[in-house]
């Protein structure tokens, strides 16, 4: 018997809401970087203070959301390398020519080091490790004028309060970093797993919980510039998920937002 059947779902997941709407509790900021105990990292499970960062069963959504950042090649900023799900795809793309890729976590970015010699041993496109959150590396990133055609965003929110918001902040931060006519692609799990609850269709979700922070209320992208397609789970996902803590819908949102 499930979780679900069995009615102990939310109790044991950490979930309150039937579909995977999960909030996440505390401040974990500080701890992220990693003591030896509080991270735990396997091919299938990323967990840093005991929250759920990501695990396997999200790779053909996150090879969907890196083949939107990559398909047209150029310099990449991947932001949270996490089980490397996207990393690995958007090396796949021949005209990338770059792969940045910023990890806060110390046993992650471990992993990380080691994906970067691997690809310049299969003289792949050169990744370039940064560690630190995204707030500490950015500001660097800008003194050393790097500029990138497509930005990947992924990070886990480290509080309660950036749950819905953190991509949003991050863009603001950061599209001084993107090309003209360069692309923003990002993935808040733990946002939308909650609040798809709350809209009847993905298009009122679009339209009223991130147009609005995508446009006006902080990053300032043209409204004729943004957009969203769905990426469909096939039952084979949906079965090697089970009952995840932090997202049970059947469909994901990927989004895409171009610079003017």
């Amino acid at each position: 018997m499930s979780h679900v059947e069995n009615g102990t779902c939310d109790a044991v997941c950490g979930r309150n809401g039937p579909a995977g709407s999960f909030q996440v509790k505390g401040d974990h900021s500080d701890d992220w970087s990693g003591k030896e105990q509080n991270t735990v990292l396997s091919e299938d499970t990323l967990r840093i203070d005991d929250q759920p960062v990501m695990e396997s069963w999200e790779k053909p959504y996150m090879e969907a959301l890196a083949d939107l950042a990559a398909q047209d090649g150029g310099d990449i900023l991947e932001v949270g390398f996490g089980l490397a799900l996207s990393g690995r795809r958007v090396q796949a793309h021949s005209k990338v020519t770059s792969h940045t890729i910023v990890e806060a976590n110390d046993k992650v970015f471990e992993t990380l080091k080691q994906f970067a010699a691997r690809e310049e041993a299969a003289n792949r496109a050169k990744v370039i490790p940064e560690k630190g959150l995204w707030v500490d590396v950015l500001p660097q990133l800008k003194r050393d004028g790097r500029m990138f055609d497509a930005i990947l965003y992924d990070p886990y929110p480290q509080n309660e309060s950036e749950q819905h918001l953190h991509q949003f902040i991050f863009m603001q931060c950061a599209l001084p970093l993107l090309k003209p006519n360069g692309k923003f692609v990002y993935c808040n799990l733990t946002s939308i797993g909650k609040l798809r609850e709350n809209y009847k269709t993905w298009e009122d979700l679009w339209n009223k919980s991130q147009v609005p922070y995508l446009t006006t209320k902080l990053c300032g992208f043209d409204p004729a510039k943004i957009s969203y397609s769905l990426f469909e789970f096939d039952d084979d996902t949906k079965k090697t998920r089970g009952d995840c803590e932090y997202y049970m819908h059947d469909e994901a949102l990927c989004p895409v937002c171009i610079k003017s």
